[in-house]
């Protein structure tokens, strides 16, 4: 079982959840340039990718985790995709980032992430979002306060090195 451990963790990249992930940081990059436009596409891109995952292949704890956050993360992408307007897609951000968060918490990824936190997001709540890098680069204020925020946890990415 160990041998197949390994040869399943050298797959981990094409898996489609890659795909999914993929989608989230482009929307988190373009929030943080303030551009609405790109978020819409890849909100769309997202909702379509997070539609089309398929369960098989993924182990009972994803399996679980998908189902119980599919719809969370879909119906957030469709708020973002449907507006151009920034500060609405950061409201709908909110819950896609706490749902990803929850669901790939479960999964084995190729990409190391960070949960990122701003304490004034959210009207003085705060917010969490998903980056691939420590640096903060905060998709809730962009150019008004680029580095507002801290690391809060990561999703070590589960890639063997070569």
């Amino acid at each position: 079982s160990l041998a197949f451990f390994f040869f399943f963790s050298q797959d981990v990249p094409s898996r489609p959840v890659e795909k999914v992930i993929s989608e989230y940081l482009n929307i988190q990059n373009f929030l943080f340039k303030g551009d609405g436009d790109s978020v819409r596409l890849y909100a769309k891109n997202l909702n379509n990718s997070i539609e089309g995952l398929q369960s098989e292949g993924m182990s009972v704890k994803e399996k679980k985790a998908f189902t119980q956050f599919r719809q969370k993360i879909s119906y957030a992408a469709e708020y973002i995709k449907e507006t151009n307007n920034v500060n609405l897609q950061r409201e709908h951000f909110i819950s896609l980032s706490e749902n990803m968060y929850k669901m790939l918490k479960s999964f084995t990824i190729a990409t190391t992430l960070y949960y990122e936190f701003c304490p004034m997001a959210n009207e003085g709540k705060g917010a969490y979002w998903l980056n691939s890098t420590p640096e903060i680069r905060n998709p809730y204020y962009g150019a008004k306060m680029p580095s507002c925020g801290s690391v809060k946890d990561s999703l070590i990415s589960q890639q063997k090195s070569k």
